[in-house]
């Protein structure tokens, strides 16, 4: 069984151009298995700032995972709660990618600028911005594994 926290904190983030200003909310996912004692997985830190994700992509070659999510979406709580806190996705995620969330109350000026068919939509773009993969909608353990798997073969 997974416990599975999502944890606000205040992050700086990058405004367009016009210096620093505060903005979004950061937050840590975690997993832990009740299951194996003492066993955790990593914290997984998320940016909800579509800017401060990206320099951090580029600072580090790491590529973007970005979760597009609603606030009164039944498909992303599952999604959050069944997939992201999975143990082999938190350990992919915080080892090899940037986490990314956007949430239209927070980044409505970003989405409006991005085709958002359903929620949840998952992005996955290299640190250079381009987008190399997408997914519509919830996604299981395993599609998700495999879009990352993607993503890592890919170069990103």
């Amino acid at each position: 069984m997974l416990v599975c926290i999502f944890a606000s904190q205040s992050v700086l983030a990058l405004a367009d151009g016009a210096g620093m200003s505060r903005g979004g909310v950061g937050g840590t996912l975690t997993s832990s298995s009740r299951n194996i004692p003492g066993q955790t997985s990593p914290a997984l830190s998320w940016h909800d700032d579509l800017q401060s994700g990206w320099e951090a992509s580029k600072s580090t070659g790491r590529p973007m995972l970005i979760f597009i999510t609603s606030e009164s979406c039944v498909y992303c709580d599952a999604m959050k709660d069944q997939t992201i806190c999975n143990d082999r996705i938190l350990r992919r995620l915080a080892d090899r990618f940037v986490a990314i969330r956007l949430r239209p109350k927070v980044n409505g000026r970003v989405l409006s600028r991005i085709k958002v068919p359903a929620y949840p939509t998952t992005l996955v773009a290299a640190p250079e911005g381009k987008v190399i993969a997408h997914k519509v909608g919830y996604q299981p353990v395993d599609a998700l594994a495999q879009l990352l798997e993607s993503a890592d073969r890919r170069g990103g």
